[in-house]
């Protein structure tokens, strides 16, 4: 398999991770050309003005389901369907995928149903008329261009160890 990527994939996550502490950061460009803000799904949710229109990149716990494409702030929001609590999610017809396998190896999903269920940051651009299925949802991230999966690093008070590379 080649991995002509994987430059590619380590950019954007160093690039589009929301970082701490930042309540809006712009930290490169979209396909589009405009600028991608870094950002916490809280901050969308609690002022969609500010962010209608705009290029973001946001992390979450996404749901891909049928009438539930959902990124939720946390698990215990999508199993509970708290869809006040998400962004509907829309992809685009080309989405830049970045998975890891078990020892830390970079690979190519075969669909985006393999990000079902998994704390995920995806970047797309946020509309906040749009308030997805029956409008349950805080608004909408549309044309979603690129997903990358999220690894747990503690699992309560007990630090996980790192993966192999």
């Amino acid at each position: 398999m080649r991995l002509q990527w994987l430059p590619v994939a380590a950019a954007a996550v160093l690039l589009i991770l929301p970082q701490p502490g930042d309540a809006q950061r712009t930290t490169a460009v979209s396909p589009l050309g405009q600028p991608l803000v870094s950002t916490s799904l809280i901050s969308v949710i609690a002022s969609p003005e500010r962010f209608h229109g705009k290029t973001i990149s946001v992390r979450g716990y996404l749901h891909r389901r049928f009438e539930d494409s959902g990124l939720y702030f946390s698990k215990a929001d999508a199993d509970y369907l708290a869809a006040e609590n998400a962004l509907w999610v829309v992809f685009a017809d080309k989405v830049h995928q970045f998975a890891f396998s078990k020892a830390g190896v970079p690979v190519v999903p075969p669909h985006l149903n393999y990000f079902d269920s998994r704390y995920v940051v995806l970047a797309g651009t946020f509309d906040k008329d749009d308030c997805g299925h029956f409008g349950q949802y805080a608004g909408a991230l549309k044309s979603v261009f690129i997903i990358i999966e999220t690894s747990q690093a503690y699992d309560g008070a007990r630090e996980i160890p790192k993966r192999k590379r």
